[in-house]
């Protein structure tokens, strides 16, 4: 149990007014009040109490639909988990949670896209937005922040009827109890109006350093560039200069085969035309083999003829030897026959062999029978 102040809303007349009294109370407990500037979207009374945190998201289902006592809302440019707030030490904080489009601070983003910032705090009267705005169809959900250091239930209920009225109804000359609370919840802080200034200037510190960041970043994403772009006219010529060697040897190399192609033709040309001179020749000699099968055929007929006449007249050789005086012209018919066989067997011995001899040369032949 700790001590605290705590600002209780008193009603004096007509007036409304809030006195600090001092509260016992066991753990923190913050109304939140999201007010946005567009009516579009409803206003957000968040209870937020020590070790919990609200939620901030774009509706996805039906478990997610926007109500005026959630963080949830029915906005394109939110991510379904875009930030969330919670209290520690008696402050309000809030971060993005990698939210794509960003969440801003009066107008300070936390962090980049799809990075998760760092708890940042928030007071009454600051400017809060979640997400961009996209081609006039997609709005984000731009809102003023009231922080009270109480329960919802706690809460003047003609505070929150106030707070409900569009921002655009509200007249700047009137002093609403909205000024009035948020005045007395400034003296529980009276350091953080003080800070105001010194966190502004942070801010444009900040803000200087990013610029001068980008301005360098872009200095050296321009070098990187001329870099490329020189790497790239090399890497061109170069290529350039490699192509047009490899052409030059391809050229020469068709070239080549072009002659090669080309004495390749003649040779083929010319074994074609030896092939149809042998063709030929083969077909001559294979004529003549044809003519000398027929002569032989028809020889050794006659040989096979005279030799069956020899056989029929059975009569020795030795006895027409011995009768030759007596038979002279007998005689000689018969050592005629006899020297005409062995002739004639001779001759075709002698032209089988020649007619072999010569078709293995692929030479032509000429044989000569003397009868």
């Amino acid at each position: 149990m700790t001590d605290s102040l705590v600002t209780m809303p008193m009603s004096d007349d007509d007036s409304m007014t809030v006195k600090l009294v001092t509260k016992r109370r066991s753990s923190q407990v913050f109304t939140v009040i999201l007010k946005p500037y567009n009516p579009h979207f409803q206003t957000r009374t968040l209870e937020i109490r020590d070790k919990t945190r609200i939620k901030i998201g774009r509706q996805t289902s039906s478990k997610t639909l926007p109500s005026p006592y959630n963080g949830y809302f029915d906005s394109k440019v939110l991510s379904r988990q875009h930030a969330e707030i919670f209290c520690d030490k008696q402050k309000v904080y809030i971060r993005d949670i990698k939210s794509s489009n960003g969440t801003f601070v009066n107008g300070y983003r936390l962090s980049g896209e799809g990075e998760e910032s760092e708890p940042y705090e928030i007071r009454s009267n600051d400017k809060v937005e979640f997400g961009v705005d996209i081609d006039n169809m997609y709005h984000k959900v731009s809102c003023v922040v009231y922080i009270y250091p109480l329960p919802l239930s706690q809460v003047d209920d003609n505070i929150l009827q106030e707070i409900q009225q569009p921002l655009y109804e509200t007249k700047l000359s009137r002093k609403s109890s909205v000024d009035t609370i948020s005045s007395q919840h400034s003296v529980q802080y009276p350091q953080e109006e003080k800070k105001a200034p010194n966190r502004l200037e942070s801010v444009l510190l900040q803000l200087q350093n990013e610029i001068e960041k980008s301005k360098r970043v872009q200095d050296e994403l321009k070098g990187v560039k001329e870099t490329i772009l020189d790497l790239d006219r090399t890497v061109q010529q170069d290529n350039k200069h490699n192509l047009q060697h490899r052409l030059n040897e391809a050229e020469m190399t068709i070239k080549s085969f072009h002659e090669k192609w080309k004495y390749q033709q003649q040779s083929i040309e010319t074994a074609k035309g030896e092939i149809r001179r042998l063709e030929k020749q083969v077909s001559e000699l294979n004529a003549v083999k044809l003519k000398l099968t027929n002569e032989l055929e028809q020889e050794i007929k006659k040989s096979k003829l005279l030799e069956e006449q020899l056989n029929n007249n059975k009569i020795p050789w030795m006895q027409v030897t011995k009768r030759k005086k007596k038979q002279g012209n007998t005689y000689l018919v018969y050592m005629v026959l006899h020297n005409i066989h062995h002739n004639y067997s001779l001759a075709v011995e002698d032209k089988a062999y020649n007619m072999n001899h010569n078709m293995n040369k692929d030479k032509g032949m000429t044989l000569f029978l003397d009868k």
